[in-house]
């Protein structure tokens, strides 16, 4: 199940608000903006399967966001004893956002997905089945862990074109970690 936390960006030791019930959480995202649904996810689906694999067989999953315009940008695809964590890790660490709409869907395993909106951090642990759509220009930054264990397809709107940005704000460093949510 997934889990929001909100903090003001003064206070990250703090969070004003902890919620684990989904639509208290897909209702105070979208009240910035943010979508957060949950899909089913086949079972066969685990981390570390082979990124074109899964790219390939989501593509029945995936049908209803690239009739929306989506584009698979990349399949992410771990299993914690796979060496490229820290890599991946250091990759979404700082702070960016992208000039156009994105979708994550989390298809195995777990994320900490945090998004600096106005004065506001909202942490979202993101589990199997979450499916988070951030509006064109979120500041956000996400964490896989030291020890990345999951399977993840990131999707873009390529008429909205697909610019990263690095915003070169340090917030990312002053909150929590994937390891401080288990």
């Amino acid at each position: 199940m997934s889990r929001l936390s909100v903090y003001h960006q003064s206070l990250p030791e703090q969070p004003n608000k902890v919620l684990c019930h989904a639509d208290d959480i897909t209702r105070t995202l979208a009240e910035v903006g943010v979508g957060l649904e949950q899909w089913p996810v086949p079972a066969a689906v685990v981390p570390g399967l082979d990124v074109a694999i899964l790219a390939n067989d989501s593509q029945t999953l995936l049908a209803p966001l690239l009739a929306q315009g989506y584009v698979v940008d990349e399949a992410l695809s771990l299993k914690a004893a796979d060496a490229q964590g820290l890599a991946l890790r250091e990759r979404f660490a700082d702070e960016f956002c992208l000039n156009g709409e994105h979708s994550s869907l989390f298809l195995a395993g777990r994320g900490l997905v945090s998004l600096h909106i106005e004065d506001y951090v909202y942490e979202v642990l993101c589990e199997r089945g979450d499916l988070l759509t951030l509006p064109a220009g979120t500041k956000h930054w996400v964490d896989f862990g030291e020890r990345a264990n999951m399977a993840v397809i990131r999707l873009n709107k390529p008429a909205q074109g697909v610019t990263v940005r690095r915003t070169g704000d340090t917030i990312a460093s002053q909150f929590s970690r994937l390891e401080e949510w288990t």
